[in-house]
């Protein structure tokens, strides 16, 4: 199977996974479990975006590309930057309570934006591939 199928494969797992993430903390926070589903679940879709971001750079320097040649690649790199950055603050929020700085409204404006500039990244990598 060539890398970007793969590379598309995790970026489509890690996009999937933070939709489930966003759902729970938006619609299921009368739940107990509420949280540590959507700890894990981000997780999982932060490890499968930056995983599928490593696979593309690894293909690209054994083909021999150039790294940043569209849009899509300087996209997707502050999108692997996100899904790192996203939980972390995430996490501070939580031990910080006590702090004056505020978090949570970092941690909602970041996930949020993460998973809008994901499904525009998918878009236009779908276009770059000739599917759409």
């Amino acid at each position: 199977m060539p890398f970007y199928y793969f590379h598309g494969f995790l970026m489509f797992i890690g996009f999937v996974a933070m939709i489930v993430g966003f759902i729970t903390a938006r619609f299921m926070k009368k739940k107990t479990w509420w949280l540590r589903l959507h700890k894990i679940v981000n997780i999982v879709g932060a490890s499968s975006t930056f995983g599928g971001i490593i696979v593309m750079v690894i293909y690209i320097s054994l083909t021999g590309g150039g790294h940043f040649n569209t849009i899509h690649a300087y996209l997707g790199f502050f999108i692997g930057f996100l899904s790192v950055i996203t939980p972390v603050i995430g996490f501070l929020q939580i031990k910080a309570v006590r702090t004056r700085i505020k978090f949570r409204p970092i941690h909602r404006f970041s996930g949020r934006l993460l998973i809008i500039l994901m499904f525009i990244n998918i878009i236009m990598g779908l276009r770059i591939a000739g599917v759409i």
